[in-house]
């Protein structure tokens, strides 16, 4: 027990302290070339994305160790659903996904232009990484907006643009969100949404579980596959929660029948 408490107090610390640093490096530990370094913003207003959290971190080494052995070899697409100041996002475009990393974009924040100065100022070829604005409860618009300028894969079905990968980290924040987060993972996913975070709202995350299956038709939680992954069992001592649901529910027509 004493030395669970110490890994705790360690942890702690070392969080804190990237929580507050002006800016974060990520270094894949089985490609120490591979270095990705974005600026943070401690003192973003009205966000909490102004910085990378832990959840974030779990997933990129998560990922790292799950791909390691075919770095660089096309993954397929991802969205990056709250994607904060862009890390895991930049992490993933290097291990091979073509990535669309998005925040919702405030005046007072500035989060959103601080995305895009990190994903402009990554060693991802512009190809392999593009940073939108996404509202949560004006996606179909938003969406609408930026999908064009795309090139992406499209599904044959009537789901229209999707994505083979959705992921979220510590987003689940605001009681208001869920069901919106859920409606445009559930759209955008071709077939799995990922999503790590720690309890920072226990009735977000009540209402999260509750709410999953009208939007999926599986959601597993799979925190100890995560953590029994090498490299990555310190999520369990900073309490991180990763949830990995599959076959969403919903498809384009959802927005177009919500308009009618």
């Amino acid at each position: 027990d004493d030395d669970f408490e110490t890994l705790d107090v360690m942890y702690s610390n070392m969080f804190f302290e990237l929580a507050n640093a002006r800016r974060v490096a990520y270094r894949d530990p089985k490609n120490n070339k591979n270095l990705c370094i974005v600026s943070q913003d401690t003192e973003a207003k009205n966000t909490s994305g102004g910085v990378v959290w832990e959840s974030a971190f779990l997933l990129m080494d998560y990922f790292s160790q799950k791909h390691r052995k075919e770095l660089h070899t096309p993954k397929g697409t991802c969205l990056d659903i709250g994607a904060g100041v862009g890390l895991l996002g930049i992490v993933l475009s290097q291990i091979g996904y073509d990535v669309t990393v998005t925040e919702f974009d405030t005046p007072d924040s500035g989060v959103f232009k601080l995305l895009q100065q990190n994903v402009e100022g990554s060693e991802t070829h512009p190809q392999h990484i593009v940073a939108e604005r996404l509202d949560w409860t004006n996606a179909r618009q938003d969406v609408s907006a930026w999908a064009r300028t795309l090139d992406l894969k499209k599904s044959e079905t009537k789901k229209g643009l999707v994505f083979d990968l959705v992921v979220g980290t510590d987003v689940l924040f605001n009681q208001e969100l869920v069901a919106p987060l859920l409606t445009v993972a559930s759209v955008l996913a071709s077939k799995t949404f990922i999503l790590c975070a720690q309890i920072r709202c226990a009735e977000s995350h009540r209402i999260f579980l509750t709410r999953a299956p009208d939007f999926f038709e599986s959601c597993e939680n799979i925190t100890e596959e995560v953590c029994a992954t090498k490299g990555c069992e310190w999520g369990r001592e900073v309490e991180c929660l990763v949830f990995k649901l599959t076959n969403p529910k919903l498809d384009y027509s959802h927005w177009i029948d919500a308009k009618s």
